[in-house]
């Protein structure tokens, strides 16, 4: 009674739990009272511990049925009960002198190189949804406020480029950001041509300290975002938006 109104209350994790706290009780009825032992010496008591485990697994393919439709299904027909209702638990559901039928394999055992293959299986889904990545990056130092609000990111756009001399990952880009037209080098020669470069719309950040890279000062950074497979795409600005609007 007490399992069926959890389920009538939509409370099937607890009336899950009830009906396996009714299967251990029974598990650990057959334990302690060792039938397999107390046989040789007192086979009446024996048989009313066999008949009590009998009733217990009985009452379970009743309470199961809801979670294990087929595992019940299988102990129902074992026992020879027929369309039992709730009503029937917590009964003597099979008769004295009823004839067991052949009880099949309930549960396989899961051999550890199945559950390694399932384990893989999860991880190679869970990098896919992620774009190939096992992990994401971990997240960075945070920082307050105030903090962000020195960052001054606007968008750009890319008037002219050209490769570094003598290296290989370096392009010159001259980048028109509304206060003025400005050298930012990037390191994105590996990943895009000039002729690719010019015209694009960039998010930059202009308030980056100057540097001198390879005797050419850089007044800015281009940002880009990293693929799971390490290829580079400009983190674009969308239509509409022009050099020298403020990105916030």
């Amino acid at each position: 009674a007490q399992i069926a109104d959890l389920i009538r209350r939509n409370r099937f994790r607890d009336a899950l739990q009830a009906a396996m706290g009714i299967a251990r009780l029974g598990n650990k009825y057959m334990t302690e009272h060792e039938p397999w032992k107390a046989y040789k010496t007192n086979p009446e008591r024996t048989a009313v511990i066999l008949n009590t485990c009998i009733q217990v697994a009985a009452n379970c393919a009743v309470l199961l049925e809801p979670f294990l439709p087929k595992t019940a299904a299988k102990l129902q027909g074992a026992f020879g009960i027929s369309q039992p209702t709730w009503s029937d638990a917590a009964s003597d559901m099979v008769q004295a002198e009823t004839t067991l039928g052949e009880l099949p394999i309930l549960f396989e055992k899961v051999e550890a190189e199945v559950v390694d293959a399932q384990v893989a299986k999860l991880e190679s889904a869970r990098a896919e949804a992620t774009g190939g990545r096992a992990e994401c990056e971990p997240q960075k130092e945070i920082m307050t406020f105030e903090d962000f609000q020195k960052l001054d990111l606007r968008v750009g756009e890319v008037v002219a480029c050209e490769r570094v001399p003598k290296a290989d990952r370096l392009l010159n880009l001259t980048i028109r950001t509304g206060l003025d037209e400005r050298t930012v080098l990037s390191g994105i020669a590996e990943h895009f041509t000039p002729e690719e470069v010019v015209g694009r719309r960039v998010t930059l950040l202009v308030n980056l300290a100057p540097r001198k890279i390879r005797g050419i000062e850089s007044q800015g950074m281009v940002l880009m975002a990293e693929t799971a497979d390490g290829s580079l795409r400009f983190v674009t600005p969308e239509e509409g938006t022009q050099a020298g609007d403020v990105i916030r």
